[in-house]
């Protein structure tokens, strides 16, 4: 039997003794006259669970590819582990820095980064940054930030941290395609032992959420040979299907 919310109030203050609760608003009563049992409340994600279910996986990309959770912390080779470890010549170009670094952009609420590595040897490897920010911020950071960087420093910059230091020579925009509510991808020439190497980046922003590609050639890098790397087709259509 359906009874209001009022009725119910009601009959609960009429019959309080002896009782040891009542429940507010409509309640369904079974045969015996117990109460229905109400569902279990659902457990509310954090912001880096939430990333971690749209994080694309190996069964997602089918065969030919392996993802491993990547550290920023664990990693020898890394750059830097966050962005305020690290110094430009030319400070609108910070962002550029971050990204092509494995490092968010601006002040996200959580991020995450995976590596995603062909299983045939070539070298090659594309980086996925997810990072999920308050209520209008990661357009802010895509726009304001990174945009204007791209515009900026298309002469090339230099950057620094930890007694590391890379030279970037060039930064071209490319065509972004239409994935996500806006998308932006660009190429960075960068010298490194003598040798000038290509590395490309894709950021397509899905609502708060930030997906962040990078495509670098490590073995290249290590033995001084010319690389130009490219995201796979297949990395960014499976992970720009997981964002929505």
């Amino acid at each position: 039997m359906k009874r209001t919310a009022l009725a119910s109030s009601a009959f609960c203050v009429a019959v309080l003794t002896g009782l040891t609760g009542c429940a507010g608003g409509d309640s369904d009563t079974g045969a015996a006259g117990d109460p229905k049992a109400t569902d279990s409340p659902v457990k509310e994600l954090s912001p880096t669970e939430h990333l971690a279910k749209l994080m694309v996986t190996a069964a997602d990309l089918g065969d030919g590819f392996s993802v491993k959770e990547f550290s920023l912390e664990k990693d020898e080779f890394a750059f830097a582990e966050s962005t305020d470890e690290i110094t430009l010549d030319k400070v609108a170009c910070h962002p550029l820095a971050s990204v092509l670094n494995q490092l968010p952009l601006g002040r996200p609420k959580a991020f995450l980064t995976h590596v995603v590595s062909p299983e045939e040897s070539t070298g090659g490897a594309t980086y996925i940054t997810l990072a999920t920010y308050d209520e209008g911020m990661a357009t802010a950071a895509m726009d304001t930030l990174l945009a204007r960087a791209v515009d900026s420093c298309s002469l090339g910059f230099t950057a620094k941290a930890n007694g590391n230091t890379d030279t970037y020579d060039s930064v071209t925009p490319e065509e972004a395609g239409t994935a996500g509510d806006e998308s932006l991808a660009y190429k960075a020439a960068i010298t490194y032992n003598g040798v000038t190497h290509t590395v490309r980046s894709t950021v397509v922003r899905s609502d708060d959420v930030l997906a962040v590609y990078y495509a670098e050639d490590s073995t290249a890098l290590a033995d001084a040979k010319s690389s130009d790397a490219k995201i796979p087709a297949a990395v960014l259509t499976a992970q720009n299907a997981k964002l929505g």
